[in-house]
């Protein structure tokens, strides 16, 4: 199909994008007002951060411990404010990517600055943009999409119901949440020693010693912990690899070539399976028609 029956097939209709161009759209917006939180949240206990640094080391704080715990507070939030700007930054260049596979202007070029849902929804009803169903699409073009789409966002569990049944779907869901309970133990032990470090260095005291010890100690043994439990984790029976091996036992017997590793990644990304599947499809379409081709 030419791009010129692509942009006269075109519906002006923002549905007709693929979901995966409104969820990054979501996740910019709602990233950008909790950076914007988090910054403002962090600026009473930046102060007293900047206020102990700036007095007398002999000077008795009249905080106490608590001071400690409010200045991690402010430079976890000041810390999550400089992610959540890059991230919403991240994921509307990511929309604008996507969007760009579909989305059109009056004279069939493609528009490469349709990130934000409000002013992309606005151009398409005025009529100046146009959008191109998937089906439209170029096959280059349409799974250069998914590939963007595929590398940038984990499935959903919808997704992976469509595509994989209901037993795999829940039995990778049940692995997820194992794997997050471990991911939130080792960063509350990891945030517990930071504040039981800057306690100590803020109370100061006989004990400062011990305490300031203890939470670097606590923190060495967090890092070197860490990649122990993805490794056990990923090589336990809620490991993806494991969780992958019945399907791909099953695409295995209609495409040799692929590996435990890439079925493992369509299970985690269903959007990689779309891609997979569509090739194999156009590839046995090709064969098939170079065997009816031979035999005339």
């Amino acid at each position: 199909m030419s791009s010129e029956e692509g942009t006269t097939a075109a519906v002006p209709d923002v549905a007709l994008l693929l979901d995966d161009v409104g969820w990054h759209q979501g996740r910019a917006s709602r990233q950008a007002v909790l950076a914007f939180v988090a910054l403002g949240a962090g600026i009473v206990p930046m102060m007293r951060l900047v206020l102990g640094l700036r007095s007398s080391p002999a000077a008795e704080d009249p905080w106490g411990p608590i001071d400690g715990v409010v200045i991690v507070a402010g430079l976890l939030l000041w810390c999550a404010a400089a992610v959540s700007f890059s991230a919403a930054r991240r994921h509307a260049r990511l929309a604008a990517v996507l969007a760009s596979c579909q989305v059109v202007d009056g004279g069939g070029a493609r528009v490469r600055d349709a990130s934000r849902a409000r002013i992309l929804r606005r151009q398409v009803e005025s009529g100046a943009w146009r959008v191109l169903p998937v089906d439209a699409l170029l096959d280059r073009d349409r799974y250069f999409q998914l590939l963007i789409a595929a590398r940038n966002r984990p499935g959903s569990r919808h997704e992976r119901l469509q595509r994989f049944g209901r037993q795999l779907a829940s039995r990778y869901g049940r692995a997820v949440v194992i794997r997050r309970l471990a991911l939130g133990v080792l960063i509350a032990v990891a945030i517990g020693a930071t504040v039981l470090g800057v306690v100590g260095i803020v109370a100061g005291g006989t004990g400062r010693h011990a305490l300031v010890t203890t939470a670097v100690a606590t923190l060495f043994a967090v890092i070197a912990v860490s990649p122990v439990v993805g490794i056990l984790l990923r090589r336990s029976p809620v490991g993806l690899l494991h969780l992958a091996d019945p399907l791909f036992v099953r695409l295995r017997e209609q495409d040799p070539r692929l590996t435990r590793g890439q079925v493992a990644a369509m299970l985690r990304k269903p959007r990689l399976y779309d891609v997979w599947l569509g090739v194999r499809v156009r590839s046995d379409d090709e064969s098939d028609g170079a065997g009816s081709g031979s035999e005339l």
